[in-house]
């Protein structure tokens, strides 16, 4: 049969369904009647129509706009959805019209949908209390919905509503808290030696926060087992939805901006089963504030902006959200997401393959903070790899126009950047040949987005959940260890294991539980690396490390300081001009943060070399004994600091054996009339275990075995300097 819906303009039909952008004139006087001026469509008699108070977004009908090809035009200001025909029973790719479906039949149609979305008999008692925190374990729910046949689709929408609502939600206190991440360690090297690497970070951390004195002590704490069940409790917390289009995948990561700023739960609109269809169409349990569908067309003018379109459906998305909510100063102004859109990893099979790999619940803190979201190419040169009918450049020039705005809001102080460049799926040459490669783009990102006066929290691919609770927990008094312990210097070969890389929030809260129970761990000492700005989101991990260290962990500043970030970038001839932010004001942060965690050393300090001289006066500026750094000459002073270049990477790629060789053939070389020697190496998420296993291999294979000391930070920096002739510094 034909269903037939009224025109709106980027609304909501009767049926439920977004309607075309095609209106007549009068339809046109209508909308302005209603919407201030905005091409946005009430229908007041509809109770899925957008409110008159969050006007509704519409594509621009001006000459040059392209009709949507989701339908066509009668010519009688109606538009013709195409037909439906009757499903097959038990599977899940009918296209049957979903409103056609009686409530009698639903169950028999889409069993496992049907119970995925519903309250589980479980939870049928359970009561909504303003001070109970509610569990729930969202990997099950994930794991059991891909077993059962679900699509990846519907389990990642979902995922992602939940985690909009839970930033949302515990912005006040907590009130949700989800187990989600999986550590499934590829690398054996990243494996605590007693096999407890805490798979589950998630239910560890819940566990050391619900202990006499921390912060979830005495909290009552209440499991809910079913999607349905969550959604309910919460839902009256939130304003609405905001229904994006799948055919424009950037409007993903503009329904999340949105959602921060106004408190809805992003929707994504299709036709058949899914999440659209359960919430708001067949239940009604959110009610359309906004409405993204056919909104970005790549053609005429950007709806409910006075600019042209970019030519690119994408980036007219997310100039959009500039222009509403970047410009005028609603989202934060030193928070941004950088994070895969809602693109497909696959044509023609499952969709999303990786759940954990899409940062799905990183999101609740970022819309608790109300950071802008983003996924564009840095590449000022190249076409985007998923959108390959734009002009080069296209997705830079957005972009600098965002970040410029971004450093404008935030007035001096210095941005984060949450995500990290989606390289396992576009604009590498993952995603095609002649495009560059991941490291590539990596450093390129770094050269567009620091002279912004940006760093990053380089979460790359990792999921990390409930930072949205964490974020809230307060930051203990911080001590190292006794920085003298009385050694004198004697001729041997030192050295300090660098524990890296620890620059990145997600990464970190997911390897500590694992690193911090791990036997091996006071066998040899170790450095840990410290990137400070990160306690805005993960304190409770911060005050686990300093309070459980044991006698040989020390730490360091991690990645240049007190966040990831190249000095070079502020300095160099290619900064943009009229930014704001300046060394200076990096160099008094780092004193800041380096009092408030008791930090006197860089454990990996990362520059370009297009500017040492810069970069070493700023570092000479707040560090008290030295650096390791990335260019450092093999043995340097400056300014009374001491200096010394890190060794190679010895990565989670990488096992014991490989360390041993790399120690091994850096102290081989060092002539017996040459020491003391000292030697850095920075070590990336490998577990105490496989550094302590490194070590003895170097003791026992070589013939100066017996001369190789791994020395604490304070100890090897203070035999350095010694070494350099620079004056002893006590504490």
């Amino acid at each position: 049969m034909l269903v037939l819906a009224l025109t709106g303009c980027g609304g909501i039909s009767d049926t439920g369904e977004p309607s075309s952008s095609s209106a007549s004139k009068e339809q046109m006087d209508y909308s302005a009647s209603y919407n201030d001026g905005r091409n946005g469509y009430y229908n007041p008699d509809d109770p899925l129509s957008s409110d008159p108070t969050y006007p509704n977004n519409v594509p621009n009908t001006s000459s040059g706009s392209k009709k949507p090809s989701s339908v066509t035009s009668n010519g009688n200001n109606q538009n013709e959805v195409e037909e439906y025909e009757e499903p097959q029973k038990g599977t899940m790719t009918s296209t049957r019209k979903i409103n056609d479906i009686r409530e009698d039949e639903w169950e028999e149609i889409f069993p496992h949908e049907e119970a995925f979305f519903a309250i589980s008999d479980k939870d049928k008692n359970t009561k909504y209390e303003d001070d109970t925190l509610y569990y729930v374990d969202l990997r099950k729910i994930a794991d059991n919905a891909k077993e059962s046949g679900i699509s990846s689709k519907i389990v990642r929408d979902t995922v992602e509503l939940i985690a909009t609502m839970q930033g949302i939600v515990n912005r006040d206190k907590p009130h949700i808290y989800v187990n989600f991440v999986n550590n499934h360690w590829e690398f054996a090297s990243m494996r605590a030696g007693n096999g407890k690497f805490y798979p589950d970070p998630d239910n560890y951390w819940l566990t050391e926060l619900r202990k006499p004195g921390e912060y979830l002590s005495g909290k009552k704490v209440v499991t809910v087992h079913s999607v349905g069940k969550i959604i309910d409790l919460f839902k009256d917390k939130v304003s609405g939805a905001i229904v994006w289009d799948e055919n424009v995948n950037s409007t993903s990561n503009v329904a999340s901006t949105v959602c921060g700023v106004e408190n809805l739960v992003p929707i994504r609109y299709e036709k058949g089963i899914g999440v659209y269809d359960w919430f708001i169409r067949r239940n009604k349990i959110f009610k359309v504030k906004r409405n993204l569908v056919d909104l970005f067309i790549g053609d005429g003018r950007i709806p409910e902006t006075n600019l042209g379109s970019t030519g690119s459906a994408k980036n007219d998305a997310y100039l959009w959200a500039k222009y509403n909510y970047l410009d005028t100063k609603k989202t934060n102004p030193t928070l941004m997401f950088y994070v895969l859109d809602a693109m497909p990893w696959t044509r023609g099979g499952e969709y999303y393959p990786d759940l954990e790999s899409l940062s799905l619940v990183n999101k609740d803190y970022y819309i608790a903070e109300k950071a802008f979201f983003f996924d564009l190419n840095v590449s000022p040169d190249n076409v985007a790899s998923d959108d390959p009918g734009q002009l080069p450049g296209t997705d830079y020039r957005t972009l600098s126009k965002i970040l410029r705005q971004q450093n404008t809001n935030a007035n001096g102080e210095l941005v984060t950047y949450g995500g990290f460049v989606p390289w396992w799926i576009k604009y590498t040459d993952a995603a095609g040949a002649g495009l560059p490669n991941a490291l590539a783009v990596e450093i390129l990102s770094a050269e567009i987005m620091m002279p912004y006066y940006m760093n990053t929290d380089a979460e790359a691919s990792k999921s990390m959940s409930n930072a949205s609770i964490f974020k809230k927990i307060p930051l203990k008094t911080l001590k190292q260890n006794t920085k003298n312990n009385g050694q004198t210097m004697q001729n041997k070969n030192y050295v300090m294991l660098y524990m890296g890389d620890l620059d990145s929030s997600s990464w970190t809260n997911s390897l500590m539980p694992g690193f911090f129970n791990d036997p091996a761990k006071n066998k040899y000492p170790i450095a840990w690396g410290v990137s400070s700005q990160l306690y805005k989101k993960i304190p409770h991990v911060f005050n686990h490390m300093y309070t459980k260290k044991g006698s040989k962990d020390y730490f360091v500043m991690a990645n240049s300081g007190t966040a990831h970030f190249e000095v070079e970038y502020m300095t160099n001839s290619n900064r943009p001009l009229g930014l704001l932010g300046t060394l200076e004001n990096w160099i008094n942060l780092n004193k800041i943060r380096a009092s408030l965690f008791d930090l006197d050393i860089g454990g990996f300090f990362i520059e370009d070399g297009s500017d040492v001289v810069s970069s070493y006066d700023a570092y000479s500026s707040f560090l008290t004994l030295g650096a390791a750094t990335a260019y450092a000459p093999m043995a340097s002073s400056y300014r009374g600091k001491a200096y010394i270049q890190i060794d190679t990477a010895i990565d989670i790629v990488t096992d014991s054996s490989y360390m041993a060789s790399v120690i091994g053939g850096r102290l081989g070389n060092a002539k017996a009339n040459n020491r003391p020697y000292f030697s850095v190496y920075r070590c990336i998420w490998n577990s105490p275990s496989t550094l302590a296993e490194g070590v003895d291999k170097v003791k026992a294979s070589h013939a100066f075995g017996d001369t190789v000391e791994v020395v604490d930070p304070y100890t090897f920096f203070r035999f350095y300097r010694q070494y350099l002739g620079l004056p002893e510094i006590t504490f």
